[in-house]
């Protein structure tokens, strides 16, 4: 009797179990992991225009007309690595109309182009759910509009935001510099280390305060560029000062100033090929410190 009651109570829960794993509904992934570990390129589309991402070996870059700007570290992969954990939750319909109502048409303001040589996946964003949580998809030309995980704003994420803008390639801590040479309007200010924290002007006798020179030098170190382009468009602005940085090793940066008729300021290494634009905070970040040395010599 106490044998049968517990393949009777077995029985019941394996009935049971089966009931969930049958209610639970069977998830499939938008993407394979096939696909998405062999992409090479992401086009992404919207309404003001449209911008590339290209793999070469293992680094990304952002073309721009025949120029290629290096990408920060893994944000594409990263961007990847949410579409492949996507997964369908639902079908939201199948019609046309569906398409309109729900945002996910061809001429949507923002779609994804994945190809990996041989093979091209596009994909179409619609509206978040209410909640924000959830966003309608379509991909390529398939009739379903799918409901999926929103994989966060990186689907909105403006083309410069992907590309690593910053401007000089200096990486080291600035007690590493040495000294620092600033022209402008055609007059010389030297700054040199004396001692591991002091730094003083190399003519004259004023002091300085070091924590707002070290400040501005870690502020110079981690300029960064709100957009990009080529050295020689800028032919016909207005120099606006230039800075020479002698660390230690024999290594030197130089960094100059440009200005264009509007006001906006723009930096590029001397040798370099690409001129930055600076957005106004990153200028009313260096600019105070760079003053700080003109009213102090």
């Amino acid at each position: 009797m106490k044998s049968k009651s517990i393949v009777i109570l077995f029985s019941v829960l394996l009935l049971i179990s089966g009931i969930i794993v049958l209610r639970k509904p069977s998830s499939r992934s938008l993407l394979s992991s096939r696909f998405i570990g062999t992409v090479s390129s992401v086009t992404m589309e919207c309404r003001g225009g449209s911008y590339t991402l290209i793999k070469r070996d293992r680094d990304w870059f952002l073309e721009e007309g025949n120029v290629l700007f290096i990408c920060k570290n893994g944000i594409v992969d990263d961007f990847l690595e949410k579409l492949y954990g996507l997964e369908i939750i639902e079908t939201a319909g199948s019609s046309r109309e569906v398409w309109g109502d729900l945002g996910v048409a061809e001429n949507n303001h923002h779609s994804t182009t994945l190809k990996n040589g041989n093979e091209t996946v596009k994909l179409f964003w619609g509206k978040k759910s209410a909640g924000g949580r959830e966003i309608f998809i379509r991909r390529n030309n398939e009739e379903s509009v799918y409901v999926t995980a929103f994989p966060g704003n990186t689907i909105y994420t403006e083309r410069w935001d992907w590309a690593n803008l910053k401007i000089i390639p200096f990486d080291s801590d600035t007690s590493e510099i040495i000294s620092l040479v600033f022209y402008r309007d055609g007059q010389k200010y030297s700054i040199i280390r004396k001692d591991f924290w002091e730094l003083m002007f190399s003519q004259g006798t004023a002091r300085l305060d070091s924590g707002k020179i070290n400040l501005l030098l870690e502020r110079i170190k981690n300029l960064k560029g709100e957009a990009a382009r080529l050295k020689k468009d800028g032919d016909g602005m207005l120099p606006a000062g230039s800075l020479i940085i002698n660390l230690a090793g024999n290594t030197t940066l130089s960094l100059i100033f440009l200005k264009d008729k509007k006001d906006n300021y723009f930096a590029a290494e001397k040798d370099g090929v690409y001129l930055y634009r600076i957005n106004r905070a990153e200028r009313n970040a260096v600019l105070p410190g760079l003053k700080y040395l003109l009213d102090h010599f």
